[in-house]
């Protein structure tokens, strides 16, 4: 049996064509003691940077590791690639291939890749890896994803914006109440407070936005009937009865 020739890299990235990133993506969210290995590596380069020399000098056994795999002159940058300098005896053929030594020549050839800082991931709804198509760092994988991480404080934002104008609307009442029982009116109580919370409505709106729908006298019999407003009449009305 004739032995195998060694395959030569004249151009490393010949190795790795528009699919590249997309099979390395692929590779990373499958299960297996390989992508396992391959998930950790992406994580340790991830969180170094991305920094090639970093992550090496952390972990020399890695960087040696990756060079037996690769058989090769595989030399990191100081960003987020590699360069792999061809020479007559490198080859991409193990003879003893292991989980662990296959995924660290994946690695390899996957940081030789012009684009290979288009990983993105995991994903922090799913958890899931993808290509990003910028260099940009993205949190999610599709809009799907960011669209959940994003509803629960919408919602929340919602919400509190609710609140908060429904406090100050009160607060308008309770100070329009005041001033209306600092003196006798000839104006009933309900629409003086009702003109003036309106009227503080129509103020604080914000130019783009629609103007406020008017308050009516349920509004003030619901917040009178749960007490966070009170008949500015009802003492008045307990001593006329004592009298």
């Amino acid at each position: 049996m004739s032995r195998r020739q060694p395959t030569i890299l004249q151009d490393p990235f010949e190795l790795l064509g528009p699919k590249a990133i997309d099979n390395f993506v692929n590779k990373l969210n499958c299960e297996g003691e390989e992508s396992r290995e391959l998930r950790s590596l992406a994580i340790r380069w991830k969180a170094s940077g991305p920094n090639l020399q970093k992550m090496v000098r952390a972990d020399l056994a890695f960087g040696t590791g990756v060079k037996e795999a690769i058989r090769g002159f595989w030399v990191p940058s100081n960003h987020a690639r590699a360069y792999l300098v061809p020479s007559s005896s490198g080859t991409l053929n193990d003879p003893n291939p292991t989980p662990v030594r296959n995924a660290r020549f994946a690695f390899g050839v996957f940081v030789l890749h012009p684009e290979c800082d288009l990983l993105g991931g995991p994903c922090d709804i799913c958890g899931k890896w993808f290509k990003q198509n910028t260099r940009h760092r993205t949190r999610y994988c599709t809009r799907k994803c960011a669209s959940l991480a994003t509803a629960p404080s919408a919602i929340q934002t919602t919400k509190d914006r609710r609140e908060n104008a429904h406090k100050q609307r009160i607060r308008w009442a309770q100070e329009a109440m005041a001033t209306w029982s600092s003196k006798p009116r000839t104006e009933g109580w309900k629409s003086w407070v009702l003109r003036h919370v309106n009227s503080q409505q129509r103020i604080d709106a914000k130019e783009e936005q629609p103007e406020p729908r008017p308050l009516t006298e349920k509004w003030l019999t619901r917040y009178i009937n749960n007490d966070q407003l009170h008949d500015p009449t009802a003492n008045k009305k307990k001593k006329g009865e004592k009298r």
